[in-house]
């Protein structure tokens, strides 16, 4: 005698498919949960700088391939009226320019992290509006001359100042102060401070997962690789950058100009680039719900097509309609079920840093993502319920071949 169960029990190649269809829906239904939920925590949430007055200029380059010295470019924008403070860095938080290196608590750590690494000169903290979480800031004798050449920086230990995220990382419950990191196998750096997360530049944030920043007592020599910012009253902000511009303009003639820009106007670039991912991961999940829908539809047809001899001779055997499209909600239940726990399991399995949104489907997103699927296939099954409903109990053939 033949399986009761028309679906499970006789067709584990289409039973496969279908699992397999759901686990997929699964994960993009969790990255699209991700990245709308990182995207509302990135909007609501405090930059941690002063971004509504800050100016980012970048760094200055001539025509005529000389070399301008930092101190002077600071020099002419600190005369420039409005402009409150002036500090320099190797990159800027939000800009396009990014610095990253490995790092860890031992000379060659097993599993090194990749922090975002700010070259800054004096008083570039107090500059931005970065919040002291714990230890103290740079004092003036620590700070060295940078040329260009990253070697010089490990002549002998560095004070080191960590993003409050770094540091949990590093030092997970642990007070980070006067510990080692490094940056360069045998040689050292000692952290003097901790600071709340601040922004990083936003080519580089596939690196270092967004808050992993680390900040070195550097002065940079050269314009030419010096990211300048400006603080100026939030309602000045514009004829500052046009001061600048001009004054710049003035003591360079042959400088490429480029505008300054306010890191306002970067911050909003990168929400955008944040409702993109999201955009993309919801169009992307409902693609793919699509064609699930599709291929529920074409296996309830095919399933039909084989079964519906076998359905019109229990029917006139006295098995009601009810029984016959409930035996089949649960099985379509099952195979539910059986998706979401690979996708589940799929997601659990993948590493931590590979596509974090897109396979790190954390508890809170589990249980809307498989409410979805599993209401999204019963939904369907309707459609086959509903042709169940219309195959006639007489339509029984007489071949001995049809048996419960």
């Amino acid at each position: 005698m033949r399986p009761r169960l028309l679906l499970l029990a006789r067709h584990p190649v289409l039973v496969m498919g279908l699992v397999a269809q759901l686990s997929i829906g699964y994960l993009l239904i969790c990255a699209a949960g991700s990245s709308l939920v990182s995207f509302k925590r990135a909007e609501s949430a405090p930059s941690g700088i002063a971004h509504d007055e800050l100016l980012l200029v970048y760094p200055l380059r001539l025509a005529n391939g000389q070399h301008v010295r930092t101190a002077d470019a600071l020099e002419s924008m600190r005369r420039i009226d409005g402009v409150e403070r002036v500090a320099v860095a190797n990159q800027s938080p939000l800009g396009y320019s990014s610095w990253n290196s490995s790092i860890g608590i031992s000379p060659r750590p097993a599993s090194p992290l990749i922090s975002s690494i700010y070259l800054a000169g004096d008083h570039w903290l107090e500059t931005i509006g970065a919040s002291m979480h714990s230890g103290r800031d740079f004092l003036p004798g620590e700070y060295k001359a940078f040329g260009g050449d990253p070697f010089l920086m490990y002549d002998s230990p560095l004070p080191v100042i960590l993003t409050a995220s770094l540091a949990h990382r590093l030092y997970p419950g642990q007070d980070p102060l006067q510990r080692s990191v490094y940056l360069h196998p045998g040689f050292p750096a000692y952290v003097v401070g901790v600071i709340e997360d601040i922004p990083l530049p936003m080519n580089g944030r596939h690196l270092n997962q967004g808050t992993l920043g680390l900040i070195l007592p550097m002065r940079m020599e050269s314009a030419a690789g010096a990211h300048f910012l400006l603080r100026a009253a939030a309602d000045d902000r514009e004829q500052v950058a046009l001061d600048v511009e001009h004054a710049l303009r003035t003591a360079y003639p042959s400088w490429v100009v480029t505008s300054p820009v306010t890191l306002s106007s970067l911050r909003a670039e990168d929400l955008l680039l944040d409702r993109k991912r999201f955009q993309l991961s919801a169009l992307t999940m409902a693609g793919w719900m699509v064609l699930t829908v599709l291929a529920f539809i074409v296996a309830g047809q095919w399933w039909l097509q084989r079964h519906s001899q076998e359905l019109g001779l229990r029917r006139a055997l006295g098995a009601s309609l009810r029984q016959i499209t409930s035996e089949l909600r649960v099985e379509c239940l099952l195979v539910s079920g059986a998706g979401i726990a690979v996708g589940f399991a799929l997601s659990r399995l993948a590493p931590a840093s590979s596509l974090p949104s897109m396979f790190g489907a954390s508890s809170q997103l589990a249980i809307p993502a498989s409410v979805l699927l599993v209401a999204l296939v019963q939904l369907v099954v309707t459609w086959t319920v509903r042709r169940i409903g219309k195959i006639p109990p007489h339509l029984v053939s007489r071949s001995p071949s049809v048996r419960l």
